[in-house]
């Protein structure tokens, strides 16, 4: 009897079961971004018996993919980042203590910074959000002065009226009383 099933895709293990290879994926690049003497683990056959999975070639092929090795360099880029205020501020202790090497890292990083466009562009808001930003701090500010200004009801209720608007109403239902009004050619804008 011959087998009609496709061979199977040894690019992608676990390609029917998502759920255990985004795992094996995520222990193995955080096992991975661990510097050696802190892995509780030494043994890639360990740690997958520690959470319960059969160390076979899926995993291994998995373990050694391309998603791992990016996730692994995400994780540490991002502990790196983390303790980037701490290294900087050391570099600049070290620069006035006369190290021209840590001088020259920091203001090498501190140039890199200032006149990176695309970390620039990330951090500055656009002009027409800065633009609604400011006028909407203007507005705000107004209308602190105006409560503290009117701060008994007589002068709050004085005020209101100066910023009244006079104005007619007309209910648009009585459709009689409308026509009436339209018909005179008065100044009522349409509506």
């Amino acid at each position: 009897m011959k087998d009609n099933r496709p061979p199977a895709d040894k690019s992608a293990p676990f390609r029917n079961k998502p759920e255990k290879r985004e795992l094996i994926i995520d222990i193995v690049a955080k096992w991975k971004a661990l510097p050696t003497e802190l892995k509780e683990d030494k043994s890639l056959g360990e740690l997958a018996k520690r959470h319960g999975i059969t160390p076979n070639t899926a995993f291994y092929h998995t373990a050694r993919s391309a998603e791992v090795y990016h996730r692994m360099l995400t994780e540490v880029a991002g502990k790196g980042i983390d303790e980037a205020p701490e290294i900087l501020n050391t570099l600049a202790q070290n620069a006035k203590e006369g190290h021209t090497r840590s001088a020259e890292v920091y203001l090498d990083f501190v140039r890199k910074t200032l006149t990176d466009d695309k970390l620039i562009a990330q951090v500055r808001p656009p002009k027409q959000i800065q633009d609604t930003l400011e006028q909407i701090g203007k507005g705000a500010t107004e209308m602190l002065e105006i409560a503290k200004a009117l701060a008994n009801p007589k002068e709050a209720s004085a005020y209101l009226q100066s910023q009244a608007v006079d104005g007619e109403f007309v209910d648009l239902e009585d459709s009689q009383h409308f026509e009436e009004i339209t018909s005179e050619g008065s100044n009522y804008p349409p509506v």
